[in-house]
């Protein structure tokens, strides 16, 4: 149960973003034990925020989506109001490597659910735990597929694909879809080996080495004429393209490497400045 300080570091901390009422309420009555609504934990206002702060860094997780449970590897995400978008407050299910769950329209509507099966019995109390609660995540998805639902979060949803994100979505992290329109290739792999410094060209390529960090991913390259190594910084890349076997194009600039042999070979393997080839922005090509 959070105290009421807790609640409004957090209400703050994500304006301009509206957290719903329903979910305030619950961190004031809920504990852990309490909590029914899927397989794991209710998350505390404070663990909740950090992990909030962590999945919106360079890992593909659109801003508008809070985390209020975790267990078993997946989160279970609310939509948060935004200001002059759709009213937000569905919870959706997020397992690593998976289109997004539609778990419930509301939690007003998860608790509601919650209390028709305790009061049916089908959701009990033992005495050490909630019997009848392993299949919460099914029970609750069946009937919630029969209620009406904002059409943004009708289509599938792929956490990693942000031009698969609502429109919303993608303006709250600073994406337009417009820039994933490929414009063209304007030279090979092997022409980037004769570029000076500060020269720039475009290439078709299809990754065949990724090494991936927070600050930017090492990509072995390819195409017909051969193979290079490109550092791709996470700016560069807002669609989250640059995959293993995916074919992608390429705004890659030459600029003088600069190799530290004292340097820590992990600590140089994420440095931009160990790179000849960087590039500057990533589209994908179907």
């Amino acid at each position: 149960m959070a105290d009421e300080e807790a609640l409004r570091e957090v209400v703050a901390a994500v304006a301009p973003y509206v957290i719903p009422d329903t979910l305030i309420a619950a961190w004031r009555r809920l504990g852990v034990q309490d909590w029914l609504v899927d397989h794991g934990q209710l998350q505390t206002p404070q663990g909740a925020l950090q992990s909030w702060g962590l999945a919106t860094g360079p890992a593909p997780m659109p801003r508008p989506l809070f985390p209020i449970s975790y267990g078993s590897h997946t989160f279970l995400f609310i939509e948060l109001s935004m200001p002059g978008g759709p009213s937000g407050g569905a919870l959706l299910l997020a397992p690593i490597a998976e289109p997004l769950i539609r778990h419930a329209p509301s939690l007003a509507w998860a608790f509601d659910f919650v209390s028709s099966q305790l009061e049916s019995g089908a959701i009990r109390w033992d005495g050490a735990y909630w019997a009848g609660n392993d299949e919460v995540e099914r029970d609750m998805q069946a009937p919630s597929k029969r209620v009406s639902w904002p059409p943004h979060l009708l289509p599938a949803i792929d956490p990693s694909s942000p031009l698969t994100w609502p429109s919303h979505w993608q303006q709250a992290n600073g994406i337009d879809p417009a820039w994933a329109k490929p414009l063209g290739a304007n030279a090979s792999v092997q022409d980037l080996f004769g570029l000076g410094s500060g020269d720039s060209r475009r290439i078709h390529v299809r990754v065949v080495g990724l090494t991936v960090s927070g600050a930017g991913s090492r990509a072995d390259v390819a195409d017909d004429s051969g193979e290079a190594v490109v550092w791709v910084p996470s700016a560069a890349d807002p669609f989250f393209v640059v995959r293993m076997g995916d074919k992608v194009e390429l705004d890659v600039e030459a600029a003088e490497a600069q190799v530290n042999p004292d340097a820590n070979p992990v600590v140089a393997l994420f440095d931009k400045s160990s790179y000849r080839l960087r590039a500057t922005m990533a589209r994908p090509l179907s």
